[in-house]
């Protein structure tokens, strides 16, 4: 067996995870392994992968990744921005299985309400002038088209991210 920083695609077949001689998940074709490792730049070796059947899997090597994009700063961005998403899908996915029909759907809900809000804030509007590339109003014309933030209100949203599991092992 060998350790590695690289994250695994599987293309077709099925991988079992192993850890301590336990099978604690099966992966299948569009799941994937090693992200934990892969992003944190670590080998930990925590489990093992072994193919069941006829199985073909890509491996993305960590420095091959790394000497692509360190010269591209937008494609680097644009990649570990997916690599975000994908974690905190999988954390929202995990929160769904462990606390079914809880406050996570609310979460959901209220995420959402607050991302269409700031998408409507980036929004022109009447009377405010914006400087390109900024963000806050410039000049306002009338006393009508004035707004005010509340308490805690921000005009952007950030996205979050979070870890998983040790192995961060992911199947549709």
């Amino acid at each position: 067996a060998q350790k590695t920083d690289s994250l695994f695609l599987i293309r077709y077949g099925s991988i079992k995870l192993r850890h301590k001689g336990h099978v604690y998940r099966v992966l299948r074709k569009g799941g994937y392994f090693g992200l934990t490792d892969f992003v944190q730049h670590t080998v930990t070796g925590y489990y093992e992968a072994f193919a069941s059947g006829p199985t073909k899997v890509l491996e993305l090597k960590q420095n091959a990744v790394k000497a692509r994009i360190d010269s591209r700063p937008q494609l680097s961005a644009m990649f570990y921005y997916f690599i975000c998403q994908v974690i905190d899908n999988d954390l929202r996915e995990a929160l769904r299985e462990t606390f079914p029909g809880s406050w996570t759907a609310h979460i959901d809900a209220k995420v959402a309400a607050v991302m269409e809000k700031a998408e409507e804030d980036s929004k022109p509007q009447e009377g405010v002038r914006r400087r390109k590339g900024k963000t806050s109003p410039t000049k306002l014309k009338s006393a009508k088209s004035k707004r005010s933030l509340g308490d805690g209100e921000k005009l952007k949203s950030g996205g979050t991210s979070g870890s998983k599991t040790p192995g961060s092992a992911k199947t549709p």
